[in-house]
């Protein structure tokens, strides 16, 4: 094993930074690597989160382990079929894993009353997951 830690820099404490540091801190884990992450947000704490702070991050499940009727489809259709529909596959057969894995974390997803009945259905992280953080005494 290298006596040095590996370094690694992740810019932004949005969703995908905190995901990328996770995900990152998991794999050294699993490998047996000793990795220093540092998070750098231009945003002082009260302020950090990227995007998602003012995303409504609703997501086109129909619960935390299945999609929406129609998934694909309807990204095509918004994308004008421009997309490439193998991007939205993979997304699609990740979907149930990656929250689940979020979920794994401590995130909690709910499905938001008023797409009950408009629309087709999504989840969204429940109201009382607000930050995303590593434990007390824990390091990533």
């Amino acid at each position: 094993m290298n006596p040095n830690p590996q370094k690694l820099v992740i810019i932004g404490h949005g969703a995908a930074g905190l995901a990328a540091a996770v995900s990152a801190a998991e794999e050294a884990g699993r490998r047996g690597l000793r990795m220093e992450i540092t998070l750098v947000e231009k945003s002082g704490e009260d302020e950090a989160g990227g995007n998602t702070r003012f995303s409504p991050s609703y997501m086109r499940l129909a619960a935390p382990d299945r999609l929406a009727p129609g998934f694909e489809d309807d990204m095509h259709q918004a994308s004008g079929g421009l997309a490439d529909g193998s991007y939205f596959r993979t997304l699609a057969e990740s979907a149930a894993a990656t929250i689940g894995w979020l979920q794994s974390h401590g995130v909690a997803f709910d499905i938001p009353v008023y797409y009950l009945s408009a629309g087709p259905p999504r989840i969204q992280p429940a109201p009382s997951w607000t930050r995303w953080r590593t434990p007390p005494g824990k390091r990533a």
